[in-house]
């Protein structure tokens, strides 16, 4: 146990190098999202500032990732110098996030998103191709 507080803490995401935990918090009556030395804790640092879900880290550590209050994509640029986490301001990234997705994975760069969308609150239906083995199909045309 990490975290032994009476608040709702949850969706933990330990960063890329394994020295920082983000994880979101109602600490403040609302969720928002923190950022702690990890393993040993200690020392947090709230990360979001108008409100902050489902925290992911960009996979080089540089970035962290999380849907705001709003429904807004945010990033917040981190420098880790010396064991202490720089952190920048948030940035809205793009908005119209459907509330009931919840769900989003950044490219490894960080420049596009997958976002899923709840099919049964979608007000525009839309479908999905999988192309399995297209390499093959490139080569018999």
């Amino acid at each position: 146990m990490i975290l032994q507080t009476p608040f709702d803490e949850t969706l933990a995401d330990v960063s890329p190098d394994g020295k920082w935990l983000i994880y979101q918090s109602t600490e403040t009556g609302a969720f928002e999202v923190y950022a702690m030395p990890f393993p040993g804790g200690g020392g947090k640092r709230q990360i979001s500032t108008a409100g902050g879900l489902d925290p992911i880290w960009r996979r080089d550590g540089r970035e962290i990732f999380y849907r705001s209050g709003t429904f807004q994509m945010m990033a917040v640029s981190v420098t880790d110098r010396n064991g202490t986490l720089e952190i920048g301001q948030p940035q809205v990234l793009f908005g119209g996030l459907p509330q009931e997705s919840g769900m989003f994975a950044p490219a490894p760069d960080g420049q596009r998103f997958l976002v899923s969308e709840n099919a049964a609150t979608s007000q525009i239906a839309r479908g999905l191709t999988l192309v399995a083995n297209w390499t093959a199909l490139k080569r018999t045309r």
